[in-house]
């Protein structure tokens, strides 16, 4: 029974789509502005965006014309072609198809992940002209909010109105996208920035509206986005000398409750608090596990073959997504509450962005050090709030003096994981890699002071 009502409701989707396309009528700008949004930057030789699966049918893409306006259906082809490659997190085929055929084909019967697809597809392009055409930029920043806007009004109507069989896979691959679209956002450097989380929060109220159809998507047609990628490190090795270390004072902060100053000291005397922190880094320990042997794959493998069959950047991807669904909501909400504990445990997870940007410029074999559009400089950004929410929240100057020197340990460690100089260990380090000697000498408090 259930089954014929989701085909029904998936029919009439298709219809919702037009008509939600076309209510967007008053908005769209001429043919000829957005071909030129799209022509004058081409990607350089041997990248990604070169390298791509065929694009639909033409019979497929003519029957999405016919329903869309010029520009939306611009977007929607470029997403095909292009922005599709850049969210995969593996470099296998089977993961490409998904994107670029597979999620395009879902999105003709359900129109929240149409507009997914517009908006990170909005996004992906207004971030390769930032700076470049201030006309377009602004124009390109307008239709992305719109587009969103639109996604999470159709996401809230579907959470509504029951998510079945029909339309969980359109609405669970919608879903992810709009994390990366919440992902790739980047403030003007002229604001004074805040820690943005919105990313995370909107995936924890998202997955927990979702009960019960993880098994249905896992048979379905995208069910590769939650299957484990081998090969999965097995983490049975010690950690190095780096890990342990930044653990171990990590861990100081469930132990010393003053060490951050009386007034940091109150929440710890609420049990349920302290276990929430004690239980994140927990978690977060793991994950760094999986992320320093990912690294040590990564060092030492030099043959470019190796790259395109490896999925440890899925590995790493599917562990963030895990520490955030599974760290205490506890912990969750006395980040949004500012607290500086919080805060500071926030700045070593925002680190592991940079282990999987790094991770994905080496499976495509690009040696600019630049990952994907939607995870580039996230690590810096969030590291920047976090000083400029401690900066608000300081009563004292020797407690913002203390705090800081927390957060900039965590800023010295992204320094040495761009520079691939974090394995120092002898048994990881890769040849001719820095000594720890010469780290400390060029990044002094390199660890946490």
């Amino acid at each position: 029974m259930s089954r014929a009502k989701g085909k029904n409701k998936a029919n009439s989707e298709t219809s919702e789509s037009s008509s939600s396309d076309g209510g967007m009528g008053t908005l769209q700008t001429t043919a000829v502005d957005l071909e030129q949004s799209f022509s004058p930057i081409q990607d350089p030789p041997q990248t990604p965006y070169m390298v791509i699966p065929a694009p639909l049918e033409p019979s497929a893409i003519s029957s999405v014309q016919s329903q869309l306006h010029y520009q939306n259906f611009t977007l929607f082809k470029y997403f095909v072609s292009s922005t599709s490659i850049t969210l995969a997190v593996s470099n296998h085929e089977d993961t490409k198809h998904l994107w670029s055929q597979v999620v395009p084909t879902l999105s003709q019967a359900h129109p929240f992940l149409f507009h997914s697809i517009l908006a990170v597809t909005t996004a992906h392009v207004a971030k390769r002209f930032k700076g470049v055409d201030s006309a377009k930029e602004r124009l390109l920043e307008h239709l992305k909010g719109i587009h969103f806007a639109e996604a999470l009004k159709l996401l809230a109507l579907q959470l509504e109105e029951g998510v079945h069989e029909i339309n969980c896979h359109s609405t669970f691959v919608g879903n992810c996208m709009c994390v990366m679209y919440l992902l790739s956002q980047r403030p003007e450097a002229s604001s004074r920035r805040t820690l943005d989380i919105s990313w995370a929060l909107h995936l924890r109220r998202t997955c927990l509206a979702l009960p019960g159809i993880l098994p249905l998507v896992r048979e379905g047609p995208i069910g590769l986005l939650i299957q484990q990628h081998p090969p999965i490190p097995p983490c049975g090795r010690s950690p190095s000398r780096n890990i342990q270390s930044m653990f171990q004072k990590l861990h100081s902060l469930c132990i010393d409750f003053d060490i951050l100053g009386p007034d940091a000291s109150e929440e710890m005397n609420d049990v349920k608090v302290a276990s929430a922190y004690y239980t994140t880094l927990y978690q977060l320990r793991k994950l760094w596990a999986t992320l320093e042997e990912c690294l040590v794959f990564w060092v030492h493998v030099d043959q470019p073959s190796v790259f395109a069959s490896g999925r440890h950047p899925g590995t790493l991807h599917m562990e963030i997504i895990h520490f955030v669904l599974h760290s205490p909501s506890l912990f969750w909400d006395m980040l949004q509450k500012k607290s500086p504990r919080a805060l500071i445990i926030y700045s070593y997870f925002t680190l592991v962005w940079e282990g999987l940007d790094l991770a994905l410029s080496k499976l495509e074999g690009r040696d600019d050090r630049g990952g994907k559009w939607w995870t580039e400089g996230r690590a810096a950004m969030d590291i920047q709030g976090i000083l400029d929410d401690l900066d608000l929240m300081a009563k004292s100057a020797e407690d913002l003096r203390n705090w800081r020197d927390w957060v900039t340990a965590a800023s010295n460690v992204l320094g040495l994981m761009k520079r691939e100089w974090w394995l120092v260990d002898d048994m990881y380090a890769s040849p001719g890699s820095a000594s720890t000697s010469d780290i400390q000498a060029a990044t002094p408090g390199y660890l946490l002071v």
